[in-house]
């Protein structure tokens, strides 16, 4: 049987490696801001920087404490949103099991915080129990439910003092000054405080996406049961990360493609059980734009220079060099190794056979000197054949140090080469698909920073796309 969220009874090294690579060319990107193409009323098509990154607050209660249910699942399934998330490039900040103070406090934080600048994209995600009172006006007011509040029907005013509001809510969402904000409840309770979307989403992004909006997705309305397994989830973490909200196939999902996907999706998966709301705020200043997801599976965002002769240092993603003629791009091979999960994680490997090695020199030499030491304070008293068998012996010691040295900086350039290479060849392997899929003729690692070092190290190279101009996939070293 399982519990419900209303009230009623709510790889291998190098394939992490290449995955990484991909994340941080994605979390540069979106350092650097979000652009998206849109149309303009009279057809034309517009570059718009909306957004100058994301951030999510994720919250997840489970373990309730004051008459409500247990939820093995809540705090799971915020871990498994948030990493999907950081994989995108997000800022992420995780509340798990939050009492209704400390929940108050982290949505007031992200008012201060996170919603002071006005193009960050915003995303509040919460799972747990929710709930529903009626009003004396007869409309319903749904609440966000944290471990510690009581159950209504025994203790009301406990149950309103620690309860999170969807009026609180609303003020939440209006107090934060950027300009697009989400709201996700994988929970069951009145949506009153938002105009529901029923239209069919639109088949390209409109101009006036730009617009400020604040947008609401629940799992279910008030009358259902979410299961404490949750569809909705799922659904969801599929339509941002995988692209099947991508209705139009323009690699970016709308809030309103998202809601309309849910929707369908948890109806069918849930077999009618669940019928999740979504819209926007009742707010005619609020209600006009709309939330945008750059797609996980696009990759590096691809942006623009600002200028083709700019100077500024590569930031680990491809950027385009020509904007006249074929389309050629740089990627930053360095930046990714040095900046990378993947790359950090092969740079912290060497390093730890370096340190190993360093080690057992130190330990050579120290056993020399020692012996050094012990001789020069028993010459005196020595036999001139026992210091003769003595000084051959530290010789001999001094021979095999230097040996070892050698031997040990040897096999640590071909170690490194041999990580770094691997890294090279599957990141590679990855940015032909890539180019394939972007229409480049051609993308080339920018090496003008490096030092002679590292241009023997990081191989210089071309690879071209387009199976008219030279072959495709091919090597030009």
């Amino acid at each position: 049987m399982e519990i419900s969220r209303s009230k009623l009874p709510i790889v291998s090294l190098f394939m992490i490696t290449i995955f990484s690579l991909i994340l941080t060319l994605s979390i540069h990107a979106a350092s650097r801001g979000i652009r998206v193409k849109a149309k303009t009323s009279s057809g034309m098509t517009k570059e718009i920087r909306l957004y100058s990154g994301y951030y999510a607050l994720i919250v997840g209660c489970g373990n309730y404490r004051s008459g409500w249910p247990m939820l093995p699942n809540p705090v799971k399934d915020a871990r498994e949103v948030a990493a999907t998330l950081k994989n995108m490039g997000w800022k992420v900040d995780v509340l798990e099991n939050p009492e209704g103070r400390l929940f108050r406090r982290k949505l007031n934080q992200l008012i201060v915080g996170p919603g002071r600048d006005k193009n960050k994209g915003i995303l509040l995600w919460f799972s747990g129990h929710g709930y529903t009172l009626k009003e004396a006006d007869g409309l319903s007011l749904g609440y966000l439910v944290p471990i510690d509040a009581p159950d209504p029907d025994k203790d009301e005013i406990g149950f309103m003092e620690k309860a999170i509001s969807m009026r609180y809510i609303e003020t939440v969402a209006k107090r934060i000054q950027s300009k697009h904000v989400l709201m996700a409840f994988d929970s069951c309770f009145s949506g009153a405080i938002f105009q529901m979307v029923r239209a069919k989403p639109s088949a390209y992004i409109q101009e006036k996406v730009a617009e400020p909006v604040r947008q609401f997705i629940t799992a279910g309305n008030e009358y259902e049961q979410v299961p404490d397994r949750s569809v909705f989830k799922d659904v969801f973490i599929q339509g941002i990360y995988k692209g099947y909200a991508d209705r139009n196939n323009d690699r970016y999902v709308t809030g309103e493609e998202l809601g309309s996907y849910l929707q369908e999706k948890v109806v069918n998966y849930s077999r009618k059980a669940q019928h999740p709301q979504f819209g926007k705020i009742n707010n005619p200043k609020l209600d006009k734009g709309d939330f945008v997801f750059h797609l996980a599976s696009s990759g590096v965002v691809i942006e623009k220079p600002v200028s083709t002769s700019s100077k500024a240092p590569l930031s680990g993603r491809i950027e385009t060099q020509s904007q006249i003629g074929p389309k050629i791009g740089l990627i930053d091979f360095h930046y990714i190794l040095e900046n990378s999960v993947g790359g950090k994680t092969a740079t912290m490997t060497i390093n730890n056979i370096g340190k190993k090695m360093g080690e057992d020199l130190k330990t050579l030499r120290v056993k020399i000197e020692e012996h050094k030491r012990f001789l020069e304070k028993e010459a005196m008293v020595m036999s001139e054949e026992m210091r003769e068998i003595n000084e051959n012996n530290i010789r001999r010691d001094i021979d095999d140090f230097k040996k070892l040295k050698e031997k040990y900086i040897s096999d640590f350039k071909r170690i490194e080469k041999k990580f770094v290479g691997q890294l090279q060849k599957e990141f590679l392997e990855n940015l032909q698909i890539k180019g394939k899929n972007e229409g480049y003729l051609l993308i080339r690692d920018k090496l003008e920073h490096a030092s002679g070092n590292e241009k023997s190290l990081y191989t210089f190279f071309f690879r071209f796309f387009n199976p008219q101009h030279m072959g495709s996939g091919r090597y030009f070293l």
